[in-house]
């Protein structure tokens, strides 16, 4: 649909009815617009946070807890200007996080963003001390 209908698409060139972001590596659903109204609507409805923004990841250790929420400011990496961190200068990041289960020291949990920072879940849970398996910038190890 993107290609066929993309000189009719809203929005600016280069990204031309795509009203959000995912991360490099980050497989998953892209909302695209088809109108200048349903753009206009949905950037909005992701600015307001009415969209519900749910992933499923994989991380090494056993996380203990079957539900929490971590809330924890993101911001640009002064070291790397590739990666973010954990700052307390950071912009406000929220994200849910409920365990599906936990085997061979690995877990899988449901994650909702209820923020859109940048890298958020792959920088809070690293922060944590779970980092995402194969994510080779927050992981210590290559995989």
């Amino acid at each position: 649909m993107l290609e066929y209908n993309y000189d009719n698409l809203p929005g600016e060139e280069g990204r031309k009815g795509i009203v959000h972001r995912l991360d490099k590596d980050t497989t998953g659903l892209m909302v695209i617009a088809k109108t200048e109204e349903s753009m206009e609507n949905l950037v909005s409805d992701f600015k307001e946070r009415n969209i519900i923004k749910k992933y499923v990841c994989i991380v090494r250790g056993e996380v203990k807890e079957d539900s929490f929420t971590i809330k924890l400011p993101i911001a640009r990496d002064l070291k790397n200007r590739h990666k973010m961190c954990i700052s307390k200068d950071g912009k406000e990041a929220i994200t849910k996080v409920k365990k599906i289960w936990t085997k061979n020291g690995m877990t899988k949990l449901e994650i909702e963003l209820l923020t859109g920072r940048t890298h958020q879940i792959r920088v809070h849970m690293a922060y944590l001390g779970y980092p995402i398996i194969g994510d080779n910038i927050y992981s210590n190890r290559k995989e």
